[in-house]
């Protein structure tokens, strides 16, 4: 449960730097909001995609 964690922290860092970016470019702030959600999705699709990924090589060696 400890990667979850980890997983979902490195999410919300990824959504609040790309919220950030975007309100710094002088964005309104749905759009803001939106970019930062991207974001986050995107981040935990990975890291979700990775963990089975690293576990089925482990399984290998």
């Amino acid at each position: 449960m400890l990667w979850l964690l980890i997983m979902i922290l490195f999410s919300l860092v990824v959504a609040l730097s790309a919220g950030l970016l975007e309100s710094l470019a002088g964005a309104a702030l749905p759009t803001v909001l939106r970019s930062g959600a991207a974001g986050f999705a995107t981040s935990v699709g990975l890291c979700l995609g990775a963990v089975p990924a690293v576990r089925e090589l482990r399984k290998r060696r």
